[in-house]
């Protein structure tokens, strides 16, 4: 009886055997189909071959998940990256879209920036102190508190307060606005020369009415001729209605040289 190795196993078999009766695995002898061989129990003698061991001696459910782990982390690192992109991306577009907003409010007027940007902040302030009196969260933020509200509140006036100071201007605002600068600057400074002429002449009348004989009956001009003097003084003329020593009155002009401080330099009476 001629033998041969079996293909699983290893061992001797006959080459007329339908299967291995070590292993009960089918042979195929002189290029046949392998005969089904029925097994002691009744089950069929095709039997599932051994699955090799893993070289690291896992089982197969662990193999498998070794190999997907890399996998799944490439898939992670990916994620992670297409997430960086589109943030990114969302930046530059914000910044285009800020430039060029800055570039119109040069060319038209700061109202291109000013006008959406003032109605953003009445909405966030309306929004955020309604949060806050009826202790809600804000929209889309289920886990905000009542002092995010008040938050929200404040820093939509602040953004205001500084937009309206660095949002650049057009040409014809600035021109504008240099004249109106330029306007109160010139009106400050008329005020503060009125200002000056009015201490002018109360001390000249002081000084004047000090000079008379009867000082209680002295009526002075209501309007009288104050120019500029030496030194940044002013030098007073006018007139003044006041009794002598005998009741009699008397009508008489007057000149007071007044220094910018205030003081009277020399001062004198015209009969």
């Amino acid at each position: 009886m001629a033998l041969t190795q079996c293909r699983e196993c290893g061992r001797e078999v006959s080459m007329q055997a339908g299967a291995c009766p070590h292993c009960g695995a089918p042979e195929q002898a002189g290029g046949r189909a392998p005969a089904v061989a029925a097994s002691p129990t009744g089950a069929s003698a095709f039997r599932r071959p051994p699955t090799p061991p893993t070289p690291t001696g896992a089982t197969p459910h662990q193999s498998r998940e070794s190999d997907a782990a890399p996998a799944q982390a490439r898939l992670t690192k990916a994620a992670q990256e297409a997430a960086f992109r589109r943030r990114l991306l969302w930046g530059l577009a914000g910044v285009a879209i800020v430039l060029f907003t800055l570039g119109l409010s040069r060319t038209l007027g700061s109202w291109v920036v000013l006008s959406p940007l003032a109605l953003l902040c009445v909405v966030g302030v309306g929004l955020g102190l309604h949060t806050a009196l009826r202790r809600r969260s804000l929209p889309f933020f289920p886990q905000t508190r009542r002092a995010h509200g008040l938050l929200l509140a404040l820093g939509a006036v602040l953004v205001w307060a500084a937009a309206s100071q660095l949002v650049p201007q057009s040409p014809e605002e600035r021109k504008r606005l240099a004249e109106e600068q330029q306007r109160l600057a010139d009106a400050e400074q008329q005020e503060a020369e009125r200002k000056r002429q009015r201490s002018a002449r109360a001390a000249c009348q002081i000084h004047i009415r000090a000079r008379l004989k009867v000082p209680s009956t002295a009526k002075f001009s209501v309007f009288p001729a104050i120019v500029p003097g030496d030194a940044g003084g002013y030098v007073v003329k006018g007139s003044v209605e006041a009794q002598n020593s005998f009741g009699a009155k008397l009508h008489r002009e007057y000149v007071c040289a007044v220094d910018g401080r205030g003081r009277v330099l020399e001062a004198g009476l015209l009969e």
